[in-house]
Formats: structure tokens, C-alpha cells, sequence
């Protein structure tokens, strides 16, 4: 199917409507602070999650309401403004659901020196940001266009689950091809790898088994590259769901196996319980029984602990099956 342009111009006018451009360069009467900095491994850290995080400091005046944007593409930002005392006034993580940069708007409650915290809402990422604290009545944040261009860019993806779910995998891949595009442009390698999963699972679905696998691996190199571990097991388990169609099983064990361990250090329970039901299926497949029976019941029990009634039910069905064939009633 060919690519219907007025998908990237709906996600243009979009942007316009909900993310106007400030121009800082006209407006620097209102501009209380200004900076371009970088989380790295020798900034400080906090919480028991040892994130990383910078401090900025600025003097308020009672009563005055200021805007606080906060900007990255290397991270998923989260701001935070601390009074003299240390107290929390106010934080945000994400301006909405498809705009993963940060803004407040405060009204400040009293004069005084204030304190911005910024981190990444993703434990252990580090890259460059910036940051513009201005008095701003109209309550709007200002963002770079490069940032909108990231905006846009996430807007195209979100796109492309909804045709995903319509079953309009070409349409979906063009529109991915899009987004890719503009990750590239703008160098956000961290999206540029999301965007190059989506393209493998795209042609997964349409059956290229080929350039899904070198799709993944591509964005496999990317996560390693830049340390995100989130995308890194997404891509490794991606590899593993290809090469399990593909019926080498004991391959598609092996990539399961290494986004379970990350996945397992992350915390993340969901992906963990994910992979053990997968690797129970591989097993199946070599009719090694007692693998899968071991890594069905594994899985069962960490559905049943996060309560996921689904997975749950898919486990039993699975040991079930497994059981059946065996005769073991």
C-alpha cells in the first residue's frame, strides 16, 4: 500500500497546535536562567536507585509565576524545584504521554534562592540536556525544534501501533521508515533504535524473516552502544521470537535467555515472566519436556505473584498441553 502523506502532515499540525515554538532570543527579558549541561558518571547521585542528577540554581521573587523546561534527547528527563529548605515545590516527569521532555509551572511562594534537580526517570542514562527557567504567565513550555521534531517523531510511532492493530503492517513500516528519518536527523540514537525494533517487528509481521533479524541486530547495536538495557532486551527478545519461528529453537533459547538476565537485573517482572514462557515453548519444540515443564512452572509462578491473570492462564495452558502429551493425566 502506498504511504498516505497526510499521516506525517496530521502529526505536523498536531504539534503545532499543542507545542508552539518559543524563540529565546526575543523573549531574553524574561529568561532568569539558561543552561546546556550533561549528566555523566561523575555527577552526583541519589535515591536508593543511584540516579544521576545535576542542580541549577536561580533567585525567585514571591508571587511571580515561572515556566521550568526541561529538554533531552539522549534521556527521558524528569525536573524537580527544591526550595532553600530542600522541600519539594513542585516536579514533573512527562509534559503528556507522547512528550517525554519535562516542564513546570509554578507560582513561586516566596523570595529566595531555588534549587532545579534533573535526571533521567530511567535509572543509569546519562547524555546531554537543556534547561530555561523564564517568568512565564502564559504557561507554556519552550522547546527546541529539535525536540518537537522528537515529538513528532514518537507521534508517528504511536500511528503505527494503531495500524499495527488494523493489521496494516505496510502502511505501519512506511510510516516507521518516517520516524526513523527523523530520529536520524536529529541524532537520537536511543529512538533510532525503538524506531528500527518497530521496523523489525513490521517485517516480522509480513513475513521478511530476513530483514527483521537484521533490523533487531541493528537496533541491538545501537542500545549496547549507547547502554540503554531497557531496548537492549527488548531487541534481544525480538531476535528470539524470529529465529523461534524460524524453528531454530535452540538460537531463539539463546536470546531469550540473555533478555531474561537483563530483564531480571532491571526489575522488570512482566518481560521476566515474558521470557521464561517463551523459553518453556522453545524447549517444547526439542521435546526437551523437563526444560519446558521447569521454565512453564517459573513463569506461572511469576504471573500469579504480579497478578496476571492472562500470562497465568496461558502457563497453565501450556503445562497443561505438555502434560497431555506425555499422558500424564
Amino acid at each position: 500500500m502506498p504511504l498516505r502523506p497526510y499521516f506525517l502532515i496530521a502529526a505536523t499540525t498536531i504539534l503545532t497546535i499543542l507545542f508552539p515554538v518559543k524563540v529565546i532570543a526575543q523573549r531574553l527579558d524574561t529568561v532568569l536562567l539558561q543552561i546546556e549541561g550533561e549528566l555523566t558518571e561523575s555527577d552526583r547521585t541519589f535515591s536508593e536507585e543511584n540516579r544521576l542528577i545535576d542542580f541549577h540554581e536561580f533567585t525567585g521573587e514571591a508571587g511571580k509565576t515561572i515556566g521550568i523546561t526541561l529538554e533531552s534527547i539522549d534521556f527521558n528527563t524528569y525536573v524537580v524545584l527544591l526550595n532553600e529548605a530542600g522541600e519539594t515545590v513542585s516536579e514533573n516527569n512527562d509534559i503528556s504521554n507522547v512528550n517525554q521532555h519535562s516542564f513546570l509551572s509554578v507560582v513561586l511562594p516566596a523570595n529566595g534562592e531555588y534549587r532545579i534537580g534533573v535526571f533521567s526517570s530511567i535509572v543509569n542514562v546519562k547524555g546531554t540536556y537543556q534547561i530555561v527557567v523564564e517568568i512565564n504567565e502564559q504557561s507554556e513550555p519552550i522547546l527546541s525544534r529539535q525536540a518537537l521534531l522528537q515529538v513528532s517523531a514518537i507521534l508517528l510511532l504511536d500511528l503505527c501501533i494503531e495500524l499495527l492493530k488494523q493489521g496494516d503492517f505496510q502502511t505501519a513500516q512506511d510510516i516507521w521508515r518516517q520516524a526513523l528519518d527523523i530520529y536520524q536527523a536529529i541524532d537520537d540514537k536511543r529512538g533510532k533504535a525503538r524506531a528500527l525494533g518497530n521496523l523489525g517487528l513490521a517485517s516480522y509481521s509480513l513475513g521478511n524473516y530476513s530483514q527483521a533479524i537484521a533490523l533487531h541486530r541493528q537496533s541491538l547495536e545501537i542500545a549496547r552502544a549507547v547502554g540503554n538495557r531497557y531496548n537492549e532486551a527488548d531487541s534481544l527478545g525480538n531476535l528470539g521470537l524470529v529465529y523461534r519461528d524460524l524453528g531454530d529453537y535452540q538460537k531463539a533459547i539463546t536470546f531469550y535467555q540473555q533478555s531474561l538476565e537483563i530483564d531480571q537485573a532491571l526489575g522488570n517482572r512482566q518481560e521476566v515472566a515474558n521470557s521464561l514462557i517463551n523459553i518453556g515453548f522453545s524447549y517444547r519444540k526439542l521435546n526437551d519436556y523437563q526444560q519446558a515443564v521447569a521454565f512453564y512452572q517459573q513463569s506461572l509462578e511469576l504471573f500469579q505473584a504480579i497478578e496476571d491473570q492472562r500470562g497465568e492462564t496461558r502457563s497453565l495452558n501450556e503445562l497443561g498441553d505438555i502434560y497431555f502429551s506425555l499422558k500424564d493425566y
